[in-house]
């Protein structure tokens, strides 16, 4: 809840989770948009993912880490 009184800052902690909650829903659209299946000398899938996808992706990622650790301190911090 964000008016919970147990939690310092919690607008600052509610717009943490919002932004890593969005980063890694980007992060989960990059990956099913690379997806591929292919039947050409068998049967392979995977993910490709190269060029400016990679550098958004891992833009994504590491925001999302970040939302996640800076969250669980302002979560911590009483």
């Amino acid at each position: 809840m964000v008016t919970k009184k147990s939690v310092k800052h919690p607008y600052l902690k509610l717009s943490f989770d919002v932004l890593g909650t969005l980063s890694f829903i980007g992060v989960l659209l990059i990956v099913s948009l690379n997806f591929y299946i292919s039947t050409d000398e068998g049967f392979t899938t995977g993910v490709e993912v190269a060029g400016v996808d990679m550098i958004v992706m891992n833009f994504l990622v590491l925001t999302t880490i970040i939302s996640a650790f800076a969250s669980f301190l302002l979560k911590k911090e009483k």
